[in-house]
């Protein structure tokens, strides 16, 4: 080898050596996890792998959901809550955790969602629904609360579990109402769907999206919803607020990070979830499901716990 050679072999070796480590190339390396606190095959579940997979296309690092079900999904909010601040754990949650369980299970839940979390996102909201089964075929709303007048065991009702918001809006149903409502709790949707499928219980209120295919397909009856306009899937079914019961829920779906993440983690991450959640593929499955699309900013995010939190702490 001449020297000219040698030179330029040992200029190119010393180039790619001294080449400065990139941390965002680094971290781009590692997987990203979206933790969810219900078990894979679950409605909720479904959303949370649209959006990790449009989170890995989009931003070209790979996300997982991680599933960590249990005690009413305090269990999944603890991890992330005691997680690294990286940008790689995100917790996405409904209400229920961030909400009514620091209020009702104050010594068993060990995380305040305004101090241990960062807020990021919400991609989503919807409606719940009440809906009735074989064991009470009513046409309306009127029809359901007058058969509770007459006979209140037909006030019994199921929801996804005990202290979840259904819960609570069924015994805010019949405070508004003077109609009897006794809760009957079951552990997620699916069984609650099919305790009233099956008869068990006369009615439910649930997520809008876990009970659209079946209203749809003539095996329950949705009586009205908890949002403030009727659904474009189903038109017929009214509000509860247009049936002149001024009650309201619209259930949201946010993505939050452990409290330490960095300003800028939170906002790049807030750009990407806003693009994945209002991309082409994971809309479209939003709002086929039943789902409004939303992305909002952190701060939305922020404003719409401290709304919640305060309103349902006078309910529960």
């Amino acid at each position: 080898m001449n020297a000219s050679k040698f030179l330029l072999l040992i200029a190119a070796f010393t180039g790619f050596a001294c080449t400065p480590f990139s941390p965002a190339l680094a971290q781009m390396q590692k997987v990203g996890r979206v933790i969810i606190g219900v078990p894979a095959g679950a409605n909720f579940d479904a959303t949370a792998r649209v959006l990790a997979d449009r989170m890995s296309k989009l931003g070209g690092q790979q996300f997982i959901v991680e599933n960590r079900p249990g005690a009413g999904q305090t269990i999944a909010a603890e991890f992330v809550a005691r997680a690294p601040a990286d940008g790689l754990t995100l917790f996405l949650s409904p209400i229920n955790p961030m909400v009514t369980e620091p209020q009702i299970n104050r010594q068993n839940v060990r995380y305040d969602p305004f101090k241990d979390f960062a807020p990021i996102s919400i991609i989503a909201t919807q409606d719940v629904a009440l809906a009735t089964g074989p064991a009470l075929p009513v046409a309306s709303l009127g029809e359901y609360i007058a058969a509770i007048r007459a006979d209140s065991t037909k006030g019994y009702y199921t929801s996804p579990g005990a202290n979840s918001l259904p819960h609570f809006f069924g015994l805010l149903i019949g405070r508004r109402t003077g109609a009897s409502m006794t809760h009957v709790p079951y552990q997620g949707p699916a069984p609650a769907i099919q305790a009233v499928l099956g008869g068990q219980v006369p009615g439910m209120i649930v997520g809008y999206a876990d009970l659209v295919a079946f209203h749809r397909a003539g095996k329950v009856r949705m009586l009205a919803l908890s949002g403030d306009a009727r659904n474009p899937l189903t038109p017929e079914v009214p509000t509860f607020v247009e049936l002149g019961i001024p009650i309201r829920l619209s259930v949201w779906y946010g993505v939050w990070a452990p409290a330490a993440t960095s300003r800028e983690l939170i906002d790049r991450t807030n750009r990407l979830i806003v693009e994945s959640a209002r991309s082409r593929e994971m809309a479209n499955y939003l709002i086929q499901s039943g789902h409004r699309v939303v992305g909002s900013t952190p701060q939305e995010l922020a404003d719409a716990l401290k709304r919640d939190f305060d309103y349902w702490g006078t309910v529960i």
